[in-house]
């Protein structure tokens, strides 16, 4: 095909389809503001500890959680929680595996579980992680989805 030259639409109906989103901002508008871009909603770390105040407040979700908090401190102090999730989490032994949680056909060989570690928001300016990492522990956390 040369340049100029139309694509027919049964060519152009095969080919992937890319958007592009722009826009102009005229920073003479408003000379004292200060003005922001970002490309997500922000997740504050407000909105973090209600999430997190939910989940130990909910007695179904609290059977398969651990509040470990904190992790460790951030730069700026602020504590970094995590938070285990797994079946028998108050016992001593939640990190075993018990003959009586499966069949015998589908018993591991191993004995002990093993470990996942899941990270959002590694730096400041992925809050978009964070909605990730909270739609995550609602599925794991879910009482009622079989899956999880």
């Amino acid at each position: 095909m040369s340049e100029g030259q139309a694509l027919s639409p049964e060519l152009a109906a095969q080919l992937p389809r890319f958007f592009q989103l722009s826009f102009t901002y005229d920073f003479n508008l408003m000379v004292q503001d200060e003005t922001y871009f970002a490309y997500s909603f922000p997740y504050t770390f407000t909105r973090l500890s209600r999430f997190l105040k939910e989940l130990k407040s909910d007695p179904e979700v609290t059977k398969h959680t651990k509040d470990c908090t904190p992790l460790c401190a951030s730069l700026s102090g602020v504590d970094v929680p995590y938070l285990t999730v797994t079946s028998r989490a108050h016992e001593d032994d939640f990190e075993e595996i018990l003959e009586r949680e499966h069949s015998a056909e589908s018993m591991p060989l191993w004995k002990t579980k093993k470990t996942v570690v899941l990270t959002g928001r590694v730096h400041p300016g992925e809050s978009n992680s964070s909605f990730m990492m909270e739609g995550f522990i609602k599925f794991l956390t879910s009482p009622t989805d079989p899956v999880a």
